[in-house]
């Protein structure tokens, strides 16, 4: 046997001895021997550095580090007056911890540990904390008992034991230098969690010498041991030095001489066995092998037969069946095949899984570990820590293992195939932690989900959420309900989250859930909605039969505490964010002044007041307390919800044709529902002087007698009641008329029928006729130039024009008012109907219209320009001029063509010809005297305005030629005389 194997089962054998031995309680280690000592004796101690392990009669472990004061009593338990201690109980005892006259602290039998931590505050106070890292342990303070499961931490406050939050963290017990030392070159084996203790399989010394005797632990030394199984002297004496090393482990003083004996001994018994029958056979392997051969199997089958075995039996160990109860082979024999394979062809065949779990397994075995405690050892402590985070403890404050170990155990499990030995929910944990490297993916989901809900808490609707993917979300929260970490992470939003899970797990859509808050404000909102339509018909809120107020009230509540009135509400937000401002302030149900019932009570208090007053004879236009506008609206918005009935009762029928009226546009003052009726003899009055005014020749737009929308309104009022011809008698039939001219969208002058309009037709068509007899303006006596062109503005002003005249007369009134309008001379228009225009005796010109100004040639001197049914020409000659300045001849008319470049059409009818000429810088006039007024019938003054001029040439002058200008065949103007 390896002497390393063989120091392993030596120490585990010491182990077991001394475990078993008569009733004590004995150092398991101490950095100081003296420190120890003195404890055993019952001494009050201060563990001022490094460990202290001591195991007390019931075989429960005490481990105190350094800073820990404390004494052990003759009953088994121990006072911690201060520091920390962990407690690993053993069989069925209760190992008792008494904390600083805090209360007692009770370790439950074997499979419970904990620690234990006394201290004080800077006030002086005594603290007690501890946690429960495995099993059961219990805190009592005489008047009551509370315990406490693996996992949680305790403390004691005011004298009374609770859990807390989080709890000191008991040192890990440190070594000396040389035990470090000394591990370092060993391949340690972590302790193994406590469990139940089970009976010891005793083997037969006589048949398995000093192998039998090491396994046994009989209750001696181990060299006495070694005698009792037949071996000599000096072999127990080696035994007994080894004992003595194992007790203070230091590599330096090890016996090494003693164990090359011990080997050699054991190979001695081998040999006895018949001799190495197979490489690297060994005393252990050799008895499986004689069990094997004993069963009557061949040799050629054991190395097959026991590998077979050994992939069976770690199936049993990870399925959580007991080693022991594995049925192939003894488990001495299993564990001596695992141990001989190791020393030979390793297990590179075995699965990856399998090579990890042996591995493992053969480690705690050969370090002493019971085999059915094998699996509990990470399983219990990997529980453990995950029960610990569940209950919100921070993972680095874990009391039970260093961070490190628990991540060796965790992935031990996992690579092993063990975590199928882990509770469903532990299972998934473990999974998760490794996928994210530890714990932090906690941290991580908590705030994720945090933020989702504070978000979905909004309103909003989850396809809408722009922050994590909701599928992630989701698979957050299948991790964490899988883990067993749902409540403990989402604490107050598991219930919500819980329920929406669920819904999405049946295939329900992200969106469709009714508890949604978004699908629970829309419910919200479409209550609220009829609600308010409801209470702006006037309704009062207590009166409101379809749902409670107090409900309703919740939902307003619900929305204002989510930021989502706007959202849900939409334009009643306002509305309701300012009512509920009140109720918040204590204002009743009924109270506010804002709601629709008190704004229309307030409108039918006002409304009664105006209708009083009116009642009393006042007139609309002369009430003060409201104005008209005011009025208008207060009806419009009673009308808008039809609550004219509600809060007007009997003076709702006044008020809803009133209203009616006014929408109208109709003026207040005048609405014959009144109840007093307006002074109709009043308006009659004022209709008549009006009516009297325009018969006398007056024009409405000059009336100063009053408004003249006034007076329509009036006409109106008499007409709505009937009143009209009653008290206007013949004018009723002229102003009928003129009132629907006017409501036709007449002007006030546009009406045909005024009376001044038949005067000015009348003197006007009287004129005309004068004229078409040969009259000249100038002598007309019944009217000056003055008063004619003041009837022809007013007409033309009035757009009347065309309604009161037609054919010649209506040409020659409105050419003639144009000519007139731009300062020209009456005598001298063109188109006078007779002769008495011009200098000729035609029957009347034509205005020249055409003629844009400009000669061919470019001297200076007289020209020429005569026109012919629309054909205008300048002659080619000087044209000649008597003393008097008249026009004697044109001269010739170049044959030019069919006509020339004019902007201004002429007039197809030519009576007579025309002709312009000019001279040089004197001016050229007609038979008459000159005037500062062109001669010509174009209206503009001669010398300032006129565009009939040439190069060189300052005046120009226009007159009738005394013969009509011949045409050539071209159409050209060939003479002009």
């Amino acid at each position: 046997m390896k002497a390393s194997a063989l120091t392993a089962l030596l120490i585990g054998a010491s182990t077991l001895a001394l475990a078993t031995r008569a009733q004590a309680q004995e150092v398991v280690f101490a950095d100081n021997a003296d420190l120890a000592a003195a404890a055993l004796r019952g001494e009050r101690v201060t563990q001022g550095s490094g460990v202290t392990q001591i195991r007390l009669s019931s075989g429960a472990m005490l481990s105190f580090v350094e800073g820990a004061e404390f004494q052990l009593r003759p009953d088994g338990s121990v006072d911690l007056f201060k520091g920390n201690v962990t407690v690993t109980g053993a069989g069925m005892s209760e190992t008792l911890v008494r904390l600083g006259g805090q209360g007692t602290g009770k370790i439950a039998g074997a499979g419970s540990s904990g620690s234990f931590s006394v201290a004080t505050d800077a006030s002086g106070k005594t603290m007690v904390t501890g946690r429960v890292l495995t099993g059961l342990a219990s805190i009592a303070n005489g008047r009551e008992e509370r315990r406490f499961n693996a996992g949680q931490a305790w403390e004691v406050a005011n004298g009374h034991p609770r859990l807390a939050t989080s709890a000191p963290v008991a040192p890990a017990p440190r070594m000396t230098p040389q035990r470090q030392a000394q591990l370092a070159a060993q391949t340690p084996a972590p302790a193994p969690a406590p469990t139940p203790a089970t009976e010891p399989q005793v083997a037969a010394i006589s048949e398995g010498g000093p192998v039998a005797a090491a396994e046994n632990g009989v209750p001696v030394i181990l060299g006495e041991a070694l005698a009792a199984a037949g071996a000599s002297g000096d072999i127990v004496s080696s035994g007994q030095r080894i004992e003595a090393a194992v007790a203070n482990p230091s590599l330096e003083t090890f016996p090494s001489s003693d164990l090359a004996a011990l080997v050699a001994y054991a190979a001695r018994l081998e040999s006895l066995y018949g001799g190495q029958p197979f490489n690297q056979a060994q005393a252990d392997v050799i008895r499986a092998y004689l069990n094997y051969l004993a069963s009557g199997q061949t040799q050629a089958q054991f190395l097959t037969v026991y590998a077979g075995l050994m992939v069976q039996f770690l199936d049993l160990v990870r399925s959580g069946a007991a080693p022991s109860s594995f049925s192939g082979t003894s488990l001495a024999d299993i564990n001596a095949f695992i141990s001989y394979r190791s020393r030979t062809d390793g297990f590179a065949a075995l699965s990856s899984q399998n090579r990890v779990l042996v591995d493992a397994y053969l480690a705690f075995v050969l370090g002493g570990g019971n085999a059915d405690q094998f699996v509990s050892r990470y399983t219990s402590l990997t529980s453990a820590y995950f029960a610990y985070i569940r209950t919100g403890g921070d993972p680095l404050a874990f009391a039970g293992a260093t961070q490190a170990t628990i991540n060796a155990y965790i992935s031990f499990l996992n690579d092993s195939g063990l975590l199928v030995r882990l509770a469903e929910s532990d299972r998934a944990l473990l999974q998760a932690y490794l996928a994210n490297g530890g714990t932090t993916f906690i941290a991580q989901y908590r705030t994720a989900l945090t933020t989702y809900f504070a978000y979905l808490q909004s309103g909003q609707l989850p396809s809408a959420y722009e922050g994590t993917d909701p599928a992630a979300l989701r698979q957050y929260l299948e991790t964490l309900q899988a883990t067993g970490l749902f409540e403990q992470v989402l604490g107050a939003q598991a219930t919500f989250y819980a329920q929406y899970l669920a819904y999405l797990k049946d295939g329900g859509t992200i969106d469709g859930w009714q508890g949604l808050p978004a699908n629970v404000f829309a419910g919200y909102a479409t209550a609220l909605a009829s609600y308010q339509a409801y209470l702006a018909a006037g309704g009062v809120p207590s009166a409101y039969t379809a749902l409670d107020p107090a409900v309703l009230r919740q939902y307003l509540d619900a929305l204002a505490a989510a930021g989502a009135l706007d959202r849900f509400l939409g334009a009643q937000a306002t509305f309701y964010a300012q009512y509920l401002a009140y109720l918040t302030s204590g204002g009743s149900i009924d109270g506010w002044q804002g709601l629709p019932f008190n704004v229309f009570t307030g409108y039918a208090t006002a409304l009664q007041a105006y209708y009083e007053f009116l009642q009393n004879g006042g007139l609309p236009s002369a009430y003060t307390a409201l104005t008209q506008d005011e009025i208008r609206q207060y009806l419009a918005a009673l009308s808008a919800v039809g609550a004219n009935e509600a809060f007007l009762g009997q003076l709702a029928s006044f008020y809803s044709a009133f209203f009616t009226y006014l929408a109208n546009g109709g003026n207040p003052d005048l609405y014959t529902g009144l109840p007093t009726p307006p002074n109709y003899e009043a308006f009659a009055d004022a209709l008549a002087a009006y009516v009297a005014y325009l018969q006398a020749g007056g024009v409405p737009s000059a009336y100063t007698g009053a408004d003249l929308a006034l007076l329509q309104q009036y006409i109106k009022a008499l007409i709505d009641s009937g009143k009209l011809a009653t008290l206007l008698g013949a004018q009723a039939e002229f102003l009928t008329a003129y009132y629907a001219f006017l409501t036709g969208g007449g002007t006030p002058d546009g009406y045909t029928a005024l009376p001044v309009y038949a005067t000015y037709v009348t003197a006007l068509e009287a004129y005309y006729a004068f004229l078409a007899n040969g009259g000249k303006p100038s002598e007309y006596t019944l009217l000056t130039q003055a008063q004619i062109l003041a009837y022809l503005k007013a007409l033309t002003d009035a757009g009347v024009l065309a309604a009161l005249f037609d054919g010649a007369t209506l040409a020659f009134v409105e050419s003639y008012y144009v000519y007139l309008a731009g300062g020209g001379n009456p005598d001298l228009f063109s188109g006078l109907p007779g002769s008495g225009g011009g200098t000729g005796g035609g029957t009347g010109g034509t205005r020249l219209t055409t003629y844009t100004g400009g000669f061919p040639s470019n001297a200076a001197g007289s020209k020429a320009l005569a026109g012919h049914n629309g054909n205008i020409q300048p002659a080619n000659s000087t044209p000649t001029v008597n003393a008097a300045g008249e026009l004697e001849t044109a001269g010739d008319i170049a044959t030019l063509g069919p006509r020339s470049p004019m902007s201004r059409a002429m007039p197809a009818r030519l009576s007579g010809a025309i002709t312009m000429a000019t001279r040089g810088s004197r001016t050229a006039s007609s038979a008459s005297t000159p005037t500062t007024a062109c001669p010509m019938s174009c209206s503009r003054p001669r010398a300032a305005r006129c565009r009939f001029r040439a190069r060189s040439i300052t005046r120009f002058w226009r007159q009738p030629a005394r013969s009509i200008p011949t045409v050539a065949p071209r159409r050209a103007l060939s003479m002009l005389r």
